[in-house]
């Protein structure tokens, strides 16, 4: 069992300097946009204010289409994911693909400061609804192809300067890039088809 545990830790941190750099690009992304939404003006915050209505209006009536919000949140992860393991395998994708992992970021601190700003002390459980598990995954698939996509490009750079062979390093990226597919496609499904009812049962005893 502790060999599995060491094995399982070695995949997710398999270089604690790399890991600590993905981790802060994407941590400054979360701050950045928790911190975005109170230098907006009035109109842009009443925006925002009517998005957010406007969806736990549709998840309380049941008028949500669940089905569609899977396949548009599964579209959207494999593209990302597709793009963060295209692109890690260029050397000038690695800059391409920190800026992709800050604005991922980035887009979940917004997303979590306006609900709370939107819905008050509703919101902070609505946002602890919305982030467990399925932002926690997906969280989970931007750190993996964003630590191996950086570690592929340095063994690109390894390779040109000492002719390093890429054969396993590429082998392990494709690797965590299917399993990483399959955790988007389980978090686009809790996504759809199981946060829209945690929501709505929300709404009806808040």
């Amino acid at each position: 069992m502790n060999l599995k545990l060491k094995k399982i830790i070695r995949i997710i941190v398999p270089s604690k300097r790399i890991n600590y750099f993905v981790f802060s690009v994407l941590m400054v992304g979360i701050i950045s946009g928790c911190l975005f939404i109170t230098i907006l003006n009035d109109s842009d915050k009443e925006l925002v204010t009517e998005n957010i209505n406007g969806f736990m209006t549709l998840v309380s009536g049941n008028d949500l289409d669940m089905l569609a919000t899977f396949w548009n949140s599964l579209i959207t992860n494999f593209i990302l994911g597709g793009l963060l393991f295209i692109l890690g395998m260029t050397i000038v994708g690695l800059i391409c693909n920190i800026f992709i992992i800050y604005i991922k970021g980035f887009v979940l601190g917004f997303s979590l400061a306006s609900i709370i700003y939107t819905l008050g002390l509703k919101g902070t459980l609505v946002s602890l609804i919305y982030i467990f598990p399925s932002q926690l995954l997906n969280i989970l698939v931007i750190l993996l192809l964003g630590i191996y996509s950086v570690m592929f490009s340095m063994d690109m750079i390894r390779q040109i300067k000492m002719g390093k062979n890429l054969g396993h390093s590429f082998k392990k990226f494709l690797i965590i890039f299917i399993f990483c597919l399959f955790i988007s496609a389980l978090s686009s499904g809790w996504e759809a088809f199981v946060l829209p009812n945690l929501m709505k049962l929300l709404c009806e005893f808040i």
